[in-house]
């Protein structure tokens, strides 16, 4: 099912999700999780299914966590994936094998015995496990401290090293040969960066590169644009400045993809007043150029996550969190090419000039004050400090009047 925007609704999600990273692998899309739910799918891209892989642990708390592949210059074709971070720290790994696979495995079995010794090697895939050394102590990646509001991104001249920022303004460079911090340094910002945009530059096309040994990465978050740039040799940081539109001024929190130097953004949420916007964006890398397209996303939306199928025809946009705070099932796609040609049909907003567009966020602020916030987890969670909090500074009064 389509609609004017060239956005097509496919099967919703088994649960509702917001926050879920997802990980590409061959022709499905791997869910891994998300706001405090613990349940695992892939998706088959070209069947429209999805099929339970696992949950995490009941003793691990999935949030706002991140999950990325690890390349095995070995065994290239093996699917290894790392979950960390988050708000509730983990470090766990899983390595996965195609639950759809399965199907055919059934019919080869009586058939092909190596097939059958390959079905049995599967025991102890597709389940989370601890990370671990060599003997097989835990290992955490990169800090002890919680990570709320995360972005990560791989780069390195081998693909060795992880990038990654949350919140309030930290940035942290891990080997992931021995998953220890090798960099660390705040951002020279003023805002609390929380889920912002961090790509690689290069990570589609590394033909340009002059030097090899130099990682150059952009984040985004609200007002603030950054360009990153990670010496291997020397183990530095650089930063400069890098525009933003006005119209995207005001959120973060959005789904985002990154091929052929474009950045495309959907949706994002106000982090302070929970605004949510329905708006899809693009940056030209090249050009450092802004634009706002006409058409927008079925629905306002932030904490979703985008990512592109294998081939790159198409964009999926999964969950995220509606203006209600609720999270949702929803599940779209839209042609890449479709995007990447609508330069003509779309306007561009000049970044020093444009005015931001208030009418439209305070007519969103106004419906999220009609919304019940107590349905969200976040809300939730605040009361209960905040309660916490009152009932410790009652007990201070009373011991302070008893002496």
């Amino acid at each position: 099912m389509g609609n004017k925007s060239g956005f097509e609704a496919l099967k919703p999600l088994p649960i509702p999700l917001s926050k879920c990273p997802c990980v590409l692998y061959k022709k499905e899309i791997l869910i891994c999780g998300g706001f405090v739910k613990g349940e695992c799918y892939s998706y088959h891209t070209e069947k429209n299914e999805y099929k339970k892989i696992c949950s995490y642990p009941n003793q691990i708390i999935v949030w706002s966590h991140q999950v990325l592949r690890l390349v095995n210059k070995d065994s290239p074709d093996e699917m290894t994936l790392l979950s960390f971070g988050g708000a509730f720290k983990h470090s766990m790994i899983m390595k996965y094998v195609s639950v759809w696979d399965d199907e055919d495995d059934k019919k080869k079995e009586d058939e092909n015995a190596a097939e059958a010794e390959k079905v049995k090697s599967r025991v102890n895939c597709n389940e989370w496990v601890q990370l671990t050394d060599q003997e097989n102590n835990p290992v955490y990646v990169g800090t002890d401290e919680p990570c709320e509001g995360m972005r990560s991104v791989i780069g390195g001249n081998k693909n060795h090293l992880l990038f990654f920022t949350y919140t309030p303004k930290n940035f942290l460079v891990i080997n992931l040969n021995t998953f220890q911090c090798v960099k660390r340094e705040d951002l020279p910002v003023e805002i609390l960066i929380n889920f912002p945009c961090l790509v690689s530059k290069n990570a589609n096309d590394t033909s340009n590169i002059k030097n090899k040994n130099i990682t150059e990465l952009l984040l985004f978050c609200e007002n603030v644009g950054l360009s990153i740039d990670y010496d291997e040799d020397n183990n530095t940081l650089h930063f400069g400045n890098v525009p933003v539109c006005t119209t995207i001024a005001y959120y973060s929190s959005y789904s985002y993809v990154h091929a052929h130097d474009t950045i495309f953004f959907f949706g994002g949420q106000h982090w302070k007043k929970r605004w949510r916007t329905n708006a899809v964006h693009k940056y030209s890398i090249k050009d450092q150029q802004w634009t706002k397209l006409k058409f927008s996303f079925p629905g306002p939306c932030g904490h979703s996550f985008a990512i592109l199928n294998d081939d790159h025809t198409f964009v999926h946009i999964l969950g995220g969190v509606n203006r209600k705070h609720e999270a949702m099932s929803v599940h779209f796609r839209i042609k890449f090419k479709d995007l990447m040609m609508l330069d003509d049909d779309a306007f561009a907003q000049n970044v020093q000039e444009q005015k931001p567009l208030v009418q439209e966020e305070e007519k969103e602020e106004k419906e999220e004050k009609e919304s019940v916030e107590e349905n969200t987890n976040v809300t939730f969670f605040l009361k209960i400090l905040n309660n916490l909090k009152k009932k410790k500074k009652k007990i201070k009064k009373i011991i302070n009047k008893g002496k």
